[in-house]
């Protein structure tokens, strides 16, 4: 049986995906046998997505509000569905990075779809991968709810 996971292509021609990374990263998919898959899934193992969910208030904006400020960590674990292969090893994850702060003058939406590499990380570090912002910045208040995803070497986790 094969096993269809994303690769790295340098083939323009025959990408399925393209990434929004500064320098586009262009995907295809391709088939492992189920030794190369079992491989390639073993590699991802020591790796996950950290998810840091942010949450506050900030009085500077909103004088009858009390301000606050959290973060919680979670854990998962990288699925076959945003896995990335390059030269027949795992090599990252590909995520959609976007973000909306609606009621601001400088504010900008967008949805980028993202590799981040593994060869990027740094030892007991992060890689964000993905973001997903549900702020609220107005004239009279300021709210954040955000939730960020990062690629993580399990050791490296916080809990």
């Amino acid at each position: 049986m094969a096993y269809k996971l994303l690769t790295v292509t340098n083939e323009t021609q025959e990408y399925i995906l393209k990434t929004n990374n500064r320098f586009p990263v262009y995907l295809t998919q391709t088939e492992y046998s189920a030794e190369d898959y079992a491989r390639i899934l073993d590699e991802a193992q020591e790796w996950n997505i950290e998810i840091e969910h942010s949450e506050g208030c900030d009085a500077d904006y909103d004088e009858n509000a009390i301000p606050y400020s959290y973060s919680t960590y979670s854990h998962s674990p990288i699925e076959d569905s945003i896995l990335v292969v390059e030269d027949g090893h795992f090599a990252g994850v590909l995520m959609l990075f976007e973000s909306a702060l609606p009621c601001t003058d400088f504010s900008k939406e967008y949805k980028d779809l993202v590799v981040t590499f593994t060869k990027d990380y740094i030892p007991r570090g992060t890689l964000i991968c993905a973001r997903n912002n549900m702020s609220h910045l107005c004239s009279n208040s300021a709210k954040w709810n955000i939730y960020f995803n990062y690629l993580k070497k399990k050791v490296d986790n916080r809990e």
